[in-house]
């Protein structure tokens, strides 16, 4: 049996082994194979060097739709590898995140990040190291992988960031924690109105700030905290929601019902009720088809027509040109606004 041959049985024998959690080749050696033999997997490609010294099996869980960037999966093997090699430590910040599905601001390449208590703050291999106190509420095993969980993941991106930026990923925290309660996912646009379901899920995220006292960012991230909105759809809106508020706009109500003029009811992503003002967010891929096109400029002329003022924009206003939005907000809400 050729060299080629024997590697898909040398990953089925890893992942037997090991599942789909990182193994050193120490370990690999360990379970019965030579170093060579791991080396020649990873060459045909299948086996996953994440980090000097640290591999995986490929899953299918290992592709995504849309693709991950390279630098950014490339980060996500990194700081997966590095906290296999760090006992004691777990992946953290933009790394976490990616690996429980939530979202970090567009373009971020991605870091590399990993907790461990006690260490010295560094940066090794391509990895930065934070030293920070992990409490066991604060991490979960995912895929046999020590990480964050998804608050104290939020929390420590808030400590880093902007408030549009922590924005972005606490929004999305927030309202997957009230999503989980939910029996029927339709209910999830009501539900995340609910004075109760926001009250739990605010105080889930804000027993980890409880926990950082005194520590770097983390008055920037409560006050974070106290603009973020379950409600809210995506991280572009919960980007936008962030640059208006900094701008002087003022704070809109999320995902919330208005009616056209046919009576037709339309969800919307930011609402100014009281000076008849709609903000909608226009995502790279919200509208693909021409059909869908059509829908959507019915819907605005169906709201118009009942009097709202609708004001659109995307992640190129956001991001070049927020000074320009932020005009365009004030200028619809009248002059009282300026």
């Amino acid at each position: 049996m050729g060299r080629r041959s024997l590697s898909p049985a040398i990953a089925t024998h890893l992942a037997q082994v090991f599942g789909s959690a990182p193994f050193s080749l120490d370990e690999a050696v360990g379970s019965g194979l030579t170093r060579d033999q791991v080396h020649r997997a990873v060459r045909v490609g299948t086996v996953r060097r994440l980090h000097p010294g640290v591999y995986a099996i490929p899953t299918p869980g290992d592709i995504t739709d849309p693709p991950m960037p390279r630098a950014q999966q490339h980060a996500l093997d990194s700081a997966c590898g590095a906290s296999h090699r760090l006992k004691g430590s777990a992946v953290s910040h933009t790394s976490a995140a990616l690996l429980l599905g939530l979202p970090i601001p567009r373009g971020e390449a991605g870091d590399a990040h990993v907790t461990h208590p006690g260490a010295r703050a560094r940066i090794t291999s391509g990895v930065r190291i934070h030293s920070a106190a992990l409490p066991p509420e604060h991490t979960m095993i995912r895929d046999g992988l020590r990480l964050t969980n998804p608050a104290r993941t939020a929390i420590d991106i808030a400590r880093m960031s902007t408030i549009p930026e922590a924005l972005i990923c606490l929004d999305a925290v927030l309202r997957r924690t009230i999503e989980h309660t939910l029996y029927d996912a339709t209910s999830l646009r009501l539900a995340v109105h609910d004075h109760s379901a926001r009250q739990k899920a605010f105080a889930g995220v804000n027993s980890v700030i409880t926990t950082q006292y005194r520590w770097t960012g983390v008055t920037s991230a409560s006050s974070a905290l106290r603009f973020a909105d379950p409600a809210v759809e995506s991280a572009l809106e919960s980007q936008s929601r962030g640059v208006l508020i900094a701008g002087g706009v003022p704070r809109p109500e999320c995902g919330m019902p208005v009616t056209g003029a046919s009576g037709r009811v339309y969800w919307v992503d930011m609402l100014w009720s009281q000076h008849g003002v709609i903000g909608e967010c226009d995502g790279a891929v919200k509208y693909t088809a021409p059909d869908v096109l059509y829908r959507e400029k019915l819907r605005q002329e169906d709201l118009e027509r009942a009097g709202w003022r609708v004001v659109r924009w995307s992640y190129a206003d956001v991001l070049r040109n927020p000074g320009r939005l932020i005009e365009r907000i004030l200028w619809a809400l009248g002059p009282a606004t300026f």
